[in-house]
């Protein structure tokens, strides 16, 4: 379920009910989800719910399913019924490049030379016993801390970190985000990307979505740059 004020291409505004397969049967597996959802909705109020049907398979057809519905009368139900295809998903993840880095290595397919905030912090982390926390990276900190996260919200587009390691102004930097409230975190990871190389910042820099980047310089600086776009 999602509830969110302004619609986008992939998610309509208000509250919205999402039935997601994989299944190749595409319109037969759609209009079983509809059925079901429709004849039990649980929590949700169809009369105030957006309906959104997802495959992860490309699917042709969809509007022609849509249609039938409206055809017959069956949407009256819902406010609103969506499709997505595996298309749609295909264009959102391409909008949205830190997302798409983060499902990549979610689903075993990590990308070359870009990594999502979150996935970094738990590698560098747990390479000790026990981890490490993001309390000992900021500790006595706090007036960094409260930089970083006054950065994200003000007209600045470049902060430099430094520290002895790139890998430690990355941590500092991560642990900032990461011990900031569900809200805040969300916002940045959601946009937050971790380039190493030339052709990969130049490839997600022309994203339309406005992104978070972070990049090493070159030693011996031993600074990281992070860069709003």
């Amino acid at each position: 379920m999602t509830n969110v004020e302004v619609a986008s291409r992939w998610v309509p505004a208000g509250v919205a009910g999402w039935e997601i397969s994989t299944r190749e049967d595409q319109r037969r597996k759609a209009q079983e989800d509809y059925d079901l959802r429709t004849t039990n909705p649980g929590h949700l109020n169809p009369g105030e719910t957006t309906l959104v049907v997802v495959n992860a398979r490309r699917w042709g057809s969809k509007d022609d399913w849509i249609k039938d519905l409206s055809a017959n009368g069956k949407t009256i139900a819902w406010k609103d019924v969506k499709v997505l295809d595996g298309v749609g998903l295909y264009d959102w993840l391409n909008a949205a490049p830190a997302v798409h880095v983060w499902f990549s290595i979610a689903i075993g397919k990590r990308p070359a030379e870009a990594l999502d905030l979150g996935e970094w912090w738990l590698a560098w982390a747990n390479s000790t016993s026990p981890p490490l926390s993001h309390e000992i990276l900021v500790s006595d900190r706090e007036e960094q801390v409260a930089a970083i996260r006054t950065w994200f919200t003000g007209g600045e587009q470049l902060l430099c970190l430094k520290s002895d390691t790139s890998d430690a102004a990355v941590a500092f930097f991560a642990a900032a985000v990461l011990m900031a409230d569900d809200e805040f975190q969300t916002s940045v990871l959601a946009r937050t990307v971790l380039v190493e190389d030339v052709p990969t910042w130049r490839s997600l820099s022309r994203s339309p979505s406005p992104l978070v980047f972070g990049t090493p310089v070159p030693r011996p600086a031993r600074r990281y740059r992070v860069r709003i776009r």
